[in-house]
This record gives structure tokens, C-alpha cells and sequence, in this order.
């Protein structure tokens, strides 16, 4: 990389790019350093669920370690004052084409391009520190393209407009990098502001009556409980995650490497963070859950299940979110991440409100 971004920002111990200093790291050393990655977090525009050491870790425990030909390339970048300002999870894999043709591919850890199996991470990043972004990106590339032999670096379901996307896409225009736009998604992310009633308020009316009017013909079936699973019994809220799961599309939720990760994740999440598996109860019996975890502010819905012939006018699915949607409002929850991705059958996501999120998947091709 002969040619330099332009960089007008101001960035902390740092006047020229020498003051930058990259260094590799081993997984074990990357671990090792739990507090800096933290405190690096909370500085950064990165997502600090999917980019977290709980999630990061739990995944190549899952599906990282103990794969063939799987090498981790973790980068750090440090100022001058040996402050941690840039954080590069990755990692090299082969990929063979036909059988024939060996492809070096570079990609985030938590990532594994194209791969069946593998839980999604969402709004990949680098993580750096926002008072240098553009500097220590320009850095990290630099020492990428110079240090390191690939065929190609794939960063899936990158914020589109984030100064990381942006950054690429100048990157394309004055290196000699091709990039390829190979898939793009949405999602949608719920400002929770005001209170719920004024949230109900600003929704259609289809919407509305699917996500909380219906709530009266569910409670003419029944006694209806809407309650939160203690992590103590969470055995028993994924066992019935996981029934209505195989009842409706005939084959479990998780797969063992699926269920491995989940349990790890939940054991190592930080004390300000908490799994949230909640159920619908109609005369005692289980028939929607939903799992989502809460952390920074932000409420992430992963996972589903709910039975499907309650009641012809009923969505048992959309009626939890609103369930889910109150309590987060009340306990003072600033965002509901609905994540990316469209619905089985309709993009349903999309009449929530809120901010859409268009994320896409980038393949740089040296």
C-alpha cells in the first residue's frame, strides 16, 4: 500500500503512522488481555455483543480450534503510549473449489464464509478506537497486504455507511484491491424511547393489533403467563424452546457444535450482561419462547419457538415480541435488536418501526 487514505481526524499519541505499532498475538495472549479489549469496546463504534471476548471466544471454541488448516491471525495496534486502539480478530482457512483449486481465505473470527452449521455473527468489524479510526485502519491494511500471503479477505455482514465500509470502499478505488459485493441483508433495531404505550401509538394498525390487541384472545383461551426463565433452570426453557422448535419445522434447534457455543457463551457473558429466555404460558403449559441476550443498553433477539395453531388469528410469534418489547421498555433497555435477516415466509421485521440496519458481505480479491 503505497498510497495513503486521507486522514483529517485527530487521534490521541499519535501524529505520523510510525507511532503505531501492530503486533500478532496468540489466542491465548488475546484472552489475556480481557480488560484492554473491553475498555477498547466502549471507545469503538463496534458491536459489542458480536465483537465481545464472551462471543468471540465461545465461537472458535466452537468451530475454530480444532478445525484443519484454521490459523488465527489476531492483530493489536497500540499508540505510542502503548494504549490499545485497534483490535483485528481474524484468522487464515483453505478453501478448496472442485476439489482443485486451494483458495487462502481471510476472515473474522466468529465468520465462516458460506460455511452450513456455523451461528451468525452479525455487523462485523475491526475494533478501534474512534478517535483513530481511519488511522489505525490504514495501519492494520498496510501490515495485512505487506506481511501476509491470501487470496482473498471476506468480511461478512458489515454495517453498509459504517467508516469501516467507507474506508474499504476508497480503499477499492486507489489500491490495486478488487472487492466484490457478494450479499447483502437487513435487519431492524428498535430506538426504545418515550414508553411502550407511545410505542404502540406510532405503529400500524395491523401491527398493532398483531403485536398486543390480540392479547385479549389469547387470554379468553386461558390463564396467560408471561415469564422470564432463571438462569438455574434455563435447561428446562431450552428443552421447550427446542420442542416447539422440532414441532413446527421437524428437526432441533441446535446442533451439538450450536448447543456447545450457547452454553459457553452464557457462562462466560460479563456480569453486566444476561441471557433473556422468557416464555408464554397458556394454563400452565409452554407454548413461545424466545432467547435473547441483553448487554450495553441493547436487547439482541436470537432464537424462537412457539406453537403455530393456538388460534387461527393469532401470530404467537409477533404477540411475544410485544411482550418482550414491554418488559425491555420497562426495565430500561435503550434498543431492541431484531438482527438481520427476513422471516420464514414474510419480512416481518420491517413494520416494527425503529431504524432499518443494511449490512453486506464484502470479498476483497488481491
Amino acid at each position: 500500500m503505497n498510497n495513503s487514505i486521507d486522514i483529517t481526524e485527530s487521534c490521541p499519541g499519535v501524529s505520523k503512522s510510525s507511532d503505531l505499532t501492530v503486533m500478532r498475538l496468540s489466542i491465548d495472549e488475546l484472552f489475556g488481555i480481557a480488560r484492554e479489549w473491553q475498555d477498547l469496546l466502549r471507545r469503538s463504534d463496534a458491536d459489542p455483543m458480536f465483537l465481545s471476548q464472551a462471543w468471540l471466544a465461545s465461537w472458535w471454541d466452537a468451530w475454530g480450534k480444532n478445525q484443519d488448516g484454521f490459523e488465527a491471525l489476531i492483530l493489536v495496534v497500540r499508540n505510542s503510549a502503548g494504549q490499545l486502539v485497534g483490535l483485528a480478530p481474524l484468522y487464515f482457512s483453505v478453501y478448496t473449489a472442485r476439489h482443485v483449486i486451494k483458495t487462502r481465505r481471510l476472515q473474522f473470527v466468529g465468520t465462516n464464509f458460506r460455511q452450513s452449521g456455523v451461528t451468525r455473527t452479525e455487523y462485523v468489524d475491526f475494533i478501534l478506537d474512534q478517535g483513530c479510526h481511519l488511522q489505525v485502519l490504514e495501519t492494520l491494511f498496510r501490515h495485512l497486504m505487506e506481511n501476509f500471503a491470501f487470496d482473498e479477505f471476506v468480511i461478512t455482514d458489515i454495517r453498509i455507511g459504517s467508516p469501516t465500509h467507507v474506508f474499504l470502499d476508497q480503499l477499492s478505488r486507489t489500491h490495486s484491491l478488487h472487492i466484490r459485493r457478494v450479499d447483502k441483508d437487513t435487519g431492524n433495531r428498535i430506538a426504545l424511547t418515550d414508553d411502550f404505550e407511545t410505542y404502540l401509538s406510532n405503529l400500524g394498525k395491523n401491527t398493532r393489533l398483531r403485536i398486543y390487541n390480540r392479547r385479549k384472545i389469547l387470554e379468553s383461551l386461558g390463564h396467560v403467563e408471561f415469564r422470564k426463565f432463571e438462569q438455574s433452570n434455563f435447561n428446562d426453557g431450552f428443552s421447550a424452546l427446542d420442542k416447539l422448535f422440532r414441532r413446527r419445522w421437524g428437526h432441533p434447534i441446535f446442533t451439538d457444535p450450536q448447543k456447545f457455543f450457547q452454553d459457553l457463551l452464557i457462562e462466560r457473558l460479563p456480569e453486566f450482561a444476561s441471557p433473556q429466555l422468557t416464555g408464554i404460558f397458556l394454563d400452565g403449559e409452554c407454548i413461545s419462547v424466545l432467547y435473547d441476550i441483553r448487554m450495553h443498553g441493547s436487547e439482541y433477539n436470537f432464537l424462537s419457538g412457539f406453537a403455530h395453531d393456538i388460534h387461527p388469528k393469532i401470530s404467537l410469534g409477533m404477540l411475544h415480541f410485544g411482550y418482550a418489547i414491554e418488559h425491555a421498555y420497562r426495565d430500561g433497555v435503550q434498543y431492541f435488536d431484531l438482527l438481520l435477516g427476513q422471516g420464514q415466509n414474510a419480512s416481518y421485521k420491517q413494520h416494527f418501526g425503529g431504524e432499518t440496519i443494511n449490512a453486506e458481505t464484502l470479498q476483497i480479491l488481491r
